[in-house]
């Protein structure tokens, strides 16, 4: 089995595809938040009119994936974290950058470096592996 070798743009695309998964993921609710209403059971024919298209429904490979982008985090420093889950979660520049407190070229040159960074990490680890 061969690894891939990671470039910046498919690191990119894999953050923005685990981003998107984990937007549609169920919220844990809060330790101790209970409601004293019962569960509503519905029948099947007072569903057929709801629909369930609100959450697309992702298969276990999607699912690994995201997993695994998530382990590739603990490569980096927190800092670095955020901003790439940032931009993955499709924040604008600015936005960005007023949350860094600088201007949006110098956030897209940390973005770009930090990409750099986690991409390097990711082909050594490959190499570690082999060797």
């Amino acid at each position: 089995m061969t690894l891939p070798v990671w470039d910046t743009e498919a690191v990119a695309e894999r953050l923005r595809r685990a981003a998107r998964i984990a937007e549609y993921m169920p919220n844990d609710q809060p330790f101790g938040y209970h409601t004293l209403w019962p569960q509503i059971v519905r029948q099947p024919w007072e569903e057929l009119g709801r629909g369930n298209s609100d959450r697309p429904i992702f298969s276990a490979a999607l699912l690994e994936e995201m997993l695994e982008v998530n382990s590739w985090m603990q490569l980096i420093e927190v800092e670095q974290r955020h901003l790439l889950w940032m931009r993955a979660k499709r924040y604008r520049w600015d936005e960005i950058a007023r949350q860094y407190g600088c201007c949006e070229r110098t956030i897209q040159q940390r973005w770009k470096r930090d990409l750099q960074r986690l991409t390097e990490c990711l082909n050594m680890k490959k190499a570690d592996r082999l060797s």
